[in-house]
């Protein structure tokens, strides 16, 4: 019985750690906010696929074990580059972001229902979500892009690069 007890204590700490985080209050970053209408309006002119990635990448577990083992990886960047906008949505705590970047990462989470992370929506170039996953799942970019290429099979309208 203690076991058990142990066990689901570690599984919900793991849970709430994967849970929204707030960001940190400095406000450093260079870093452009996201302009969602020009990402769907260049998806759509060169009929490419947005793959949104919601990530806490300097405090989620399974955000940083996806990178790590997906994202950075040069199979997955071959693969997203030529058909698909790759778009970081992130809520880091300790890397800091301007106000007007945490408040675009806002309205996109709560437009796609991020409620947790990592989640990973794919669009289809009219701005359609034909996929998405919540919570780290791939641990080598070909699971990943399996998993892609399975949603866009599936969907009725996709972009055709």
């Amino acid at each position: 019985m203690k076991q058990l007890g142990i066990a689901l204590l570690v599984c919900v700490s793991f849970l709430t750690a994967c849970q929204k985080q707030p960001t940190a209050a400095s406000n450093v970053s260079n870093e452009p906010p996201i302009d969602f209408p020009a990402v769907l309006q260049q998806a759509k002119s060169e009929n490419k696929f947005v793959l949104l990635e919601f990530t806490g990448s300097d405090w989620c577990p399974p955000c940083i074990a996806m990178h790590e083992n997906v994202f950075s990886k040069p199979e997955f960047k071959e693969y997203i580059k030529p058909q698909t906008l790759y778009v970081v949505v992130d809520f880091p705590n300790d890397t800091p972001q301007s106000d007007a970047q945490k408040k675009a990462n806002a309205a996109l989470a709560e437009k796609f229902k991020a409620e947790a992370f990592p989640t990973f929506v794919l669009l289809n170039s009219e701005g359609t979500e034909i996929w998405r996953q919540v919570g780290g799942f791939a641990s080598t970019p070909a699971e990943f892009i399996a998993a892609i290429e399975a949603a866009k099979k599936k969907s009725p309208a996709t972009a055709t690069k």
